[in-house]
């Protein structure tokens, strides 16, 4: 599979800075107000902006990856304000093996993998969604990045969670029910994969509603699923 390389964050943030550079430059006059003086609905909304969260959900909701079956895994961001720019790494790790779906959804390009869902289908213009696999050494462990950068087409805001991307896999019929054996986690993606959301500048999502450390060290504890001979029945 051809790799295609996400946007390093440092092209990232110089399309920000490209914006800024267009305008004229600001600079501080002597009647500007103190922050002290900025009203509070101002302040309320540029916290709610730097605010983000990922969750993973199988199925629908349901919420179990059932054997022998076709499973979608399901990407859900909540995000206060447009972004410019995203990265977010992934790594899968289940007791039962799988395998993804392809071709499935648009990106990457050759032998797409994950389904550009509503309203981010498109999004991220500069180059379009980037997609990075590692290569998995079996088939019970995987991870893979998404993002992305854009100039015009930014990933639109989302007050509630909503459903961003999707992929597809199967878990071969002769696979054993296991409790809480698919479990999914955010990581950094070597070399440059921070988790990391851009509206104006950088800030880190939640995972699961969980707080991580650092965009270079996205610690927030990994999400387990159920593994099921059919849903509902272990």
């Amino acid at each position: 599979m051809k790799k295609s390389a996400l946007l390093p964050i440092a092209v990232l943030m110089a399309i920000c800075l490209t914006v800024v550079a267009n305008g004229q430059q600001v600079k501080s006059q002597p009647t500007s107000k103190p922050v002290s003086a900025v009203p509070q609905k101002v302040l309320a909304e540029y916290r709610q902006a730097q605010q983000g969260d990922v969750q993973v959900h199988l199925n629908g909701g349901k919420d179990q990856a059932i054997i022998g079956a076709t499973n979608t895994l399901e990407i859900w961001i909540a995000n206060g304000a447009p972004l410019v720019g995203m990265s977010l790494g992934f790594e899968i790790r289940s007791q039962a093996a799988f395998r993804w779906l392809q071709p499935y959804g648009s990106a990457p390009v050759k032998n797409p993998l994950i389904k550009e869902e509503e309203d981010v289908a498109g999004k991220f213009d500069v180059g379009g969604l980037k997609v990075k696999r590692a290569e998995a050494p079996g088939a019970t462990v995987d991870s893979f990045m998404i993002g992305g950068a854009a100039s015009d087409l930014q990933f639109p805001k989302h007050k509630q969670s909503t459903l961003c991307y999707s992929l597809q896999f199967r878990i071969p019929a002769s696979e054993r029910p296991t409790p809480g054996g698919f479990c999914v986690d955010n990581i950094f993606f070597p070399p440059a994969g921070s988790w990391t959301m851009y509206d104006t500048e950088g800030f880190q999502p939640t995972f699961q509603g969980r707080p991580n450390t650092s965009a270079a060290k996205p610690d927030a504890v990994p999400v387990c699923f159920d593994v099921v001979k059919s849903a509902g029945k272990p």
